[in-house]
């Protein structure tokens, strides 16, 4: 896997450094810190390296990954067949950018003789938008440079983790006439250094000197949710920081009545709050019987998966698999079985070693073994974003429950 960056004009913050070309200097004032969404970025990429190249993975890949990234390696090899003899592929790819004198890694690039396709991986589930990209378009600059110009132009996004109408993976055809407007973007950039512009792409970028640019605070005048990302508090001056510990009491306050009011129109008024629906509360999941539990594994996965719900416990991996098969399992270490959600883990494991490829077929296992002895439940009702791209599980968490008294909720029948 590729750990080079480029120094300046990096291709990721494309959409940053074209729009506001001096932010490309003052950014490099700030350290480049690697946050938990990078380092599961980082893990992604390594997986994603080793099964477009290899075919396979490790065994002890994160199972949700594993999962995802059979999707793009079905696309890729659907599109090498598309494309037709003398098709190629290139993993974690260098490339120089000719138009800024830097370079990029792209993450898959397929090459034919008629079409150039881009494919980045994103892990994250904040959305990115296909259309015109700025950082595949980059990528595809570079890939024109090496591999020459064609007669069709291709970028592609897989992001698993947005629930989007079209699917996790995305694409965009790219015409000629993009291309050039793309060089003459980039050489507008490096030609007026000094410039200085705020949009969207101050937050979609993650720049870190947002706190203190003034261009982005008259820029959130508009609108109050431009301005918040928790990075900002980094570089807030101290009394910047004291007048918004102030207002985030009353903005709290303000949030719960708001949401109050939009759970009373939906439930009672059967009106429509657009992006928002009414859902049951967090999900809560519990093992009810761990021995029946282990013994429905044994019975039906085998000893060897069974021993495998019991994290952290490989030193004892020999007599636990012994105490397993004869099925006397001391109260000890049924009290180290592992979480439901390590539970639900393991059984994806299982599916991706047994050749289970449909997509979400591990949940016919998942249910048919240990389905029975877990018990979810969710609590009260709360508003959740009708389009989110969290793992299901997750929505609406930030939402703390409303209370029934306040609510006045009457009309189940809308509950979504």
């Amino acid at each position: 896997m590729a750990t080079e960056h480029a120094d300046r004009y990096a291709p990721s913050a494309a959409k940053r450094w074209i729009n506001c070309p001096y932010s490309d200097s003052i950014v490099a004032m700030y350290p480049n810190e690697k946050s938990e969404q990078s380092l599961k970025g980082d893990r992604w990429h390594e997986y994603m390296d080793m099964l477009i190249t290899f075919g396979t993975l490790p065994l002890d890949c994160d199972p949700n990954a594993a999962e995802e990234l059979e999707v793009l390696k079905e696309y890729v090899y659907k599109r090498v067949r598309e494309m037709g003899d003398g098709t190629r592929t290139f993993v974690e790819k260098r490339l120089d950018i000719k138009e800024t004198g830097e370079f990029g890694t792209a993450d898959i690039i397929i090459v034919s003789p008629e079409e150039l396709e881009v494919i980045d991986e994103k892990s994250g589930y904040v959305p990115v938008h296909i259309e015109c990209n700025e950082q595949l378009l980059v990528y595809l600059l570079g890939a024109i440079n090496l591999y020459g110009t064609r007669n069709k132009y291709r970028i592609t996004i897989h992001q698993p983790g947005y629930d989007h109408v079209e699917g996790p993976i995305r694409s965009y055809v790219v015409s000629w006439e993009k291309v050039q407007e793309t060089q003459d973007r980039i050489k507008d950039a490096l030609n007026s250094t000094d410039k200085v512009a705020a949009g969207p792409w101050c937050k979609e970028t993650y720049c870190p000197h947002r706190g203190a640019c003034a261009a982005f605070h008259e820029y959130t005048k508009v609108s109050l949710k431009l301005g918040w990302h928790s990075s900002e508090v980094r570089s807030i001056a101290d009394s910047q920081l004291a007048l918004a510990l102030d207002a985030s009491d009353e903005l709290g306050g303000y949030r719960s009545e708001l949401r109050t009011e939009a759970m009373r129109r939906i439930m009672n008024m059967d009106r429509e709050i657009h992006g928002y629906k009414v859902v049951k509360g967090r999900r809560s999941r519990a093992v009810l019987d761990e021995r029946k539990l282990v013994n429905n594994v044994r019975d039906r996965l085998g000893v060897e998966w069974a021993a495998r719900l019991f994290p952290g416990l490989s030193w004892a991996r020999v007599a636990l698999e012994f105490e397993i098969e004869q099925g006397s399992l001391s109260e000890d270490l049924l009290k180290c079985l592992g979480s439901p959600k390590q539970i639900e883990d393991v059984i994806k494991q299982y599916a991706r070693m047994s050749a289970i490829r449909v997509r979400g077929g591990w949940k016919n296992v998942y249910e048919a073994t240990v389905g029975p002895y877990i018990r979810e439940t969710a609590s009260g009702l709360t508003l959740e974003k009708a389009i989110d791209g969290r793992p299901a599980h997750k929505r609406g968490s930030e939402f703390d429950e409303i209370p029934a008294d306040r609510t006045k909720l009457t009309n189940l029948n809308n509950v979504i």
